[in-house]
């Protein structure tokens, strides 16, 4: 019996599968070992499922990165994960590439071991370009701005620091990693809007008992009705210029 309550990715396919109407025929409660060996045997077989396990964890994953994109619902301001949102700066270099799993950045500091940690100010390539054609090799004992190009993911401060440091991030982003079991990372009353977007993906597999492109639509207009619309690029590019060249609200890639 599936529990109620979702909690887990177990949950979220377990009661897609009620959903999707793709569950194994109820059996006689075994009585002897025999019988619950051979049970636990058939569990195993998934032959007369028409999505298996992995294929519906795959859809439960996909649906868990579709929310934190649409919802913006993970915000990380730890900015002290490397890589992520931490990164060592060494003297006269100036920019690094940030993760793919940062969808935008709220806010910037740079540390160095002379002074304290200090939030940095974001500033467009257009008009730092227009102001003066040397921002990207000037020397600085301590940044003070950065600029964002979007399609290298590059951050760049504004001039070149004479000592090491670090960049730290506070972002909007992805789960950090695919999970075959246990909690997803956004908040759990999205879990069950989760299962839309599973169905929906379940319905486009390409096998004549599975593939229903109409089934498929439907299930997708009831999780954008629930979750919202994917952002698109010229949204995102809307947003950017609306606010101002030279003081971008954030920065989203």
């Amino acid at each position: 019996m599936v529990s109620a309550a979702i909690t887990t990715i177990c949950d979220m396919v377990e009661h897609v599968r009620l959903r999707l109407d793709d569950v194994s025929p109820v059996a006689a409660i075994p009585t002897t070992n025999l019988e619950l060996i051979q049970q636990a045997a058939e569990d195993a077989d998934e032959s007369d499922l028409l999505w298996t396990t992995a294929e519906l964890v795959h859809f439960a994953n996909e649906a868990i990165k579709e929310v934190a994109l649409r919802t913006q619902c993970i915000r990380d301001s730890g900015r002290d994960t490397v890589g992520l949102t931490s990164y060592a700066i060494t003297a006269g270099t100036n920019s690094i590439t940030v993760d793919r799993r940062v969808l935008s950045i709220s806010r910037v500091w740079w540390d160095d071991t002379v002074l304290p940690a200090k939030v940095l100010i974001a500033n467009s390539e257009q008009f730092m370009d227009e102001g003066s054609s040397t921002w990207r090799t000037n020397t600085t004992d301590a940044p003070r701005e950065f600029v964002c190009e979007r399609t290298s993911r590059r951050l760049q401060l504004v001039g070149l620091p004479t000592v090491d440091g670090t960049i730290m991030l506070d972002v909007i982003r992805l789960p950090l990693e695919v999970i075959e079991d246990g909690v997803p990372e956004i908040p759990q009353q999205y879990l069950a809007d989760c299962l839309d977007h599973m169905c929906a993906l379940a319905y486009m597999k390409n096998d004549a008992d599975t593939k229903d492109p109409d089934l498929s639509l439907r299930f997708a207009k009831l999780f954008e009705r629930n979750v919202g619309p994917r952002p698109t690029n010229l949204v995102l590019e809307l947003e950017y210029h609306q606010s101002g060249r030279r003081r971008p609200r954030g920065v989203w890639f």
